[in-house]
């Protein structure tokens, strides 16, 4: 049996025989469920998923950004779980469907791969098969309420640290390898290759770079506040983090008119709490923390090329066990009027971001 804080395997959470009604006292042991009473046996197969790699006429692949968990944030292909009485080929044109609105040609199967779907602390084994297909020619991809956003970008500009599973990176590898794409993420040392695709929607392009700049503000309580933060970001190059509980809804209209028209392409990724975000450190880089508290002006210190810039809400700040925990990573921005509590989130931000850049900018070599 798995202990409280750990994943579930399906056997595990039986404790009585589902035929005989008798326990506790079943034996789950790998994939198999027994009772020593009646002798029933469960096998606990693979759950069967499908998902397709889209391409387009110019040969994008099409990426969904995940808007719900598991990997919330994360980039995905149109899929899902097969239904009782479907084939796989089936499941991967309803789901497409469904997800997308775009209906697919040329559907050929690309692999298997096992993987581990997390869902409500029980860990499902998974068999994901994957396909490559074409969307019809003058079709527009609409994302679903599952979806976050609706990305077309060309197979050498996917980071593979992007994408949600570890199935869908091995598909991805694969899909590489049979159309002969080599990645451009890795560019000369100190560089940021820069990626640009086209986002479904009025807003034109949207930037998938595996950045080095990222802000991040810690349980927001204005809208105007990220709103303007998020303009900010785009304008800088960054991504933009958000560690719930929000103190609104994405989808507020005072949020996105702080955005201006701007706001779509933003696509900030939802964390649901700091301790997530914080086991993500690692790969996005080295945190800096905006606090009065700190002793530090920002502008003494130097920004490594791998930066996360951290805000706390407009009300209170940075939580307290963050700033003992950091502390030697505070920056401030002086104030001289001592009645000042606080300069205001949305311009701490801008403020940092320019200066991030201006210092890696006076660090490039010239032309």
């Amino acid at each position: 049996m798995a202990t409280e804080d750990e994943p579930l395997h399906p056997a595990d959470t039986f404790q009585h025989c589902p035929r005989c009604g008798k326990g506790p006292g079943v034996v789950a042991r790998d994939a198999l469920l027994a009772c020593p009473s009646c002798g029933f046996h469960l096998h606990f197969n693979p759950a069967v998923a499908a998902g397709a790699f889209v391409q387009d006429e110019e040969g994008r692949v099409l990426l969904l950004r995940r808007a719900l968990d598991p990997a919330r944030g994360f980039f995905g292909v149109p899929g899902g779980f097969v239904d009782f009485g479907e084939t796989a080929e089936e499941a991967v044109l309803r789901e497409t469907r469904e997800e997308t609105a775009l209906h697919l040609e040329d559907v050929r199967y690309l692999g298997g791969w096992p993987n581990l779907y997390p869902w409500r602390g029980v860990d499902y084994p998974v068999l994901d098969l994957f396909f490559t297909g074409r969307a019809a020619a003058g079709q527009r991809a609409h994302a679903s309420d599952e979806v976050e956003a609706c990305v077309w970008v060309r197979p050498e500009e996917i980071d593979p640290a992007t994408l949600a599973f570890p199935s869908t990176r091995a598909a991805f590898a694969r899909l590489r390898e049979v159309i002969g794409v080599r990645s451009c993420i890795d560019g000369p040392a100190g560089t940021q290759v820069g990626v640009r695709s086209c986002i479904d929607g009025p807003t034109g392009t949207h930037d998938l770079t595996p950045r080095s700049l990222h802000v991040v503000l810690v349980e927001p309580e204005i809208h105007w506040n990220t709103g303007n933060a998020g303009r900010s970001c785009l304008a800088a190059g960054a991504q933009l983090h958000l560690v719930e509980p929000l103190g609104f809804s994405l989808d507020e209209r005072e949020l996105r008119r702080a955005g201006l028209d701007y706001w779509e392409r933003v696509v900030p990724r939802v964390w649901s709490g700091w301790d997530a975000l914080e086991a993500a450190l690692p790969e996005l880089g080295e945190p800096f923390f905006a606090s009065p508290d700190a002793e530090r002006p920002y502008w003494e210190v130097r920004f490594p090329r791998r930066t996360v810039l951290v805000f706390g809400r407009e009300s209170l700040g940075l939580p307290s066990r963050l700033r003992e925990r950091y502390r030697e990573r505070l920056v401030k921005l002086p104030m001289h009027d001592p009645a000042l509590r606080s300069v205001n989130v949305s311009t701490c931000v801008g403020v940092l971001l320019y200066e991030v850049l201006r210092q890696w900018q006076a660090k490039a070599p010239s032309p």
